[in-house]
C-alpha cells in the first residue's frame, strides 16, 4: 500500500503542479486561460479517480457490487451472442462527485458535503466551460474569460478543501504529502495572478 500511496501522491502533485504553473503565467493570453481550465478539470478528474480508488480500498465491504462498479467506472452489457462484457462507464463528473459524496456519507455519516455552497456552483460552471472547450462549435466558444478562470480556481479550491478534505478525514490521510506540497499549492492558487 505504501507504493500505491506514493504513486497517488506523485500523481496528484503532477496534476496540481500543472495548475499552479499555468496559474502563475500571464492570464492575458487565451491560450493560457484555456490550458488552465483544462488543467483544473484534469486535476479534479484525476483526484476524484484516486479518491474513488481509496474508497474501494478502505470500504468496499460496506458497499454493493453496483456501487463498487460505479466507483471503478465499469459498465456491463450483453452482446448479440449473449455474452456479458464490461466497458468504461461514461459517468459525468458532477454525478461522480455527488455519488461519491452520498456513498461516503452513508458509510461515514459525519462526512457530509454542502452542495449548496456557491463554490459548488462555480465548479459546475467550470465543467460547462471545459465541455465548451472540448466540443467547440464556433470560435467564440473557445473564449475563456478571466472571471471564468477565477471561478474555476474557486471551484478547484472548494473541491480540494471540502470534498477531498472530507473524504480524507473519513477514509484516512489520503492527501497528506510528506513535504507539505498540498498546502503550498493551495496557497499559490489563492494568490492573485500577477498577469
Amino acid at each position: 500500500m505504501g507504493d500505491e500511496a506514493s504513486y497517488e501522491s506523485t500523481f496528484v502533485d503532477v496534476l496540481l503542479d500543472d495548475v499552479v504553473q499555468l496559474h502563475s503565467m500571464n492570464l492575458g493570453s487565451g491560450v493560457i486561460r484555456r490550458a488552465l481550465i483544462r488543467s483544473i478539470m484534469a486535476a479534479i478528474e484525476g483526484i476524484l479517480w484516486n479518491l474513488q480508488r481509496t474508497m474501494l480500498r478502505t470500504a468496499e465491504n460496506q458497499m454493493s457490487e453496483f456501487e463498487a462498479a460505479v466507483l471503478r467506472e465499469v459498465s456491463y452489457y450483453v452482446t448479440d451472442t449473449g455474452e456479458v462484457r464490461n466497458g468504461v462507464a461514461k459517468i459525468p463528473l458532477k454525478s461522480r462527485v455527488r455519488f461519491g459524496a452520498n456513498l461516503l456519507a452513508r458509510i461515514h455519516p459525519e462526512a457530509r458535503i454542502d452542495f449548496t455552497a456557491r463554490e459548488w456552483k462555480k465548479l459546475l460552471d467550470s465543467i460547462d466551460v471545459r465541455d465548451r472547450l472540448t466540443h467547440p462549435k464556433s470560435q467564440s466558444k473557445l473564449e475563456v474569460t478571466t472571471d471564468e478562470v477565477n471561478s474555476a480556481i474557486e471551484g478547484l479550491t472548494w473541491f480540494l478543501v471540502v470534498v477531498s478534505g472530507t473524504w480524507q478525514d473519513a477514509l484516512t490521510a489520503y492527501l497528506k504529502t510528506p513535504d507539505g506540497r498540498m498546502l503550498a499549492m493551495l496557497q499559490a492558487l489563492r494568490k492573485p495572478n500577477p498577469g
